[in-house]
């Protein structure tokens, strides 16, 4: 769970590709999600296929998701990156290397891109055959639709610059790239990650352009503590000390904030009666 050893389901240029058990939770929360989409934007005519739909959108979007994961991994490999396995879980997907690899800042920086400028093709994709000329029916427009805001959002949302994500990474590279310091960089990086990931879970609780909920606990809880523990890491390989914010920390202050946020959801679902 989390990322432990999951599910074995294949190999794909060479590389492993697992689930782990927490993806199959978001696997039904996503067809769930697609489903209840359609029902609402599709008129009645169609609602008797609302489930195929979210099956189909859900399938097109893991597989998307995929496709991001791999176009780190091809590009990665392109500069001699061995890669032990790709892991889809509840947040998203994960690219492990093999261990003992050390990566170049000019390496990091093309292969961290190549992700959301894999999304950004595919939702420039999905939009233009959503466009072309010709009768298409409700069901394949909306699925198109679908697949264009999805694939979008994980471009733009992945080059946020909350390392350990996409940004994070690119704008470590960059910093690394300058100044040959592996550590100054990291350390540049985590906490303007931390700056990041504290506007996003201020934005979830003012619902600041539609942030919701999730967002917030998404960053504090998982998304920081793994920036942390990697700065920690690379500041003990280099002999020094690297102060970061704690798990346990952020997840005391998420906690104590939950009520807040769940009565602020409660106020807005009630306005919208």
């Amino acid at each position: 769970m989390f990322l432990g050893d999951g599910i074995k389901v294949g190999k794909l240029f060479g590389i492993e590709l697992r689930l782990d058990l927490s993806w199959f939770f978001l696997a039904t929360l996503s067809v769930w999600f697609f489903q209840s989409t359609f029902v609402k934007i599709a008129s009645s005519n169609y609602l008797s296929i609302s489930w195929l739909f979210g099956i189909i959108a859900a399938a097109l979007f893991f597989a998307s998701l995929l496709i991001h994961e791999l176009s780190h991994s091809l590009v990665g490999k392109k500069f001699g990156i061995p890669f032990k396995r790709i892991t889809l879980f509840i947040f998203g997907g994960c690219v492990e290397m093999e261990e003992g690899y050390k990566l170049s800042a000019k390496s990091e920086f093309w292969m961290t891109l190549a992700g959301p400028l894999s999304s950004f093709v595919l939702a420039g994709l999905f939009f233009v055959l959503r466009i072309l000329p010709g009768t298409i029916s409700p069901f394949w427009s909306n699925l198109l639709a679908c697949l264009f805001v999805i694939n979008l959002f994980m471009g733009i949302f992945n080059l946020l610059p909350g390392f350990p994500m996409d940004g994070g990474r690119i704008l470590r590279s960059l910093f690394w790239w300058k100044t040959g310091n592996l550590l100054r960089a990291t350390q540049i990086a985590y906490w303007v990650g931390f700056a990041t990931c504290l506007a996003l879970f201020i934005s979830s609780f003012w619902n600041v352009a539609g942030s919701p909920l999730w967002i917030g606990f998404i960053v504090f809880v998982f998304i920081i503590p793994v920036a942390g523990r990697e700065y920690k890491k690379i500041a003990t390989s280099s002999g020094r000390s690297g102060r970061a914010i704690e798990a346990t920390s952020l997840l005391g202050i998420s906690i104590l904030l939950l009520p807040f946020l769940i009565l602020s959801e409660i106020i807005k679902f009630v306005k919208n009666r």
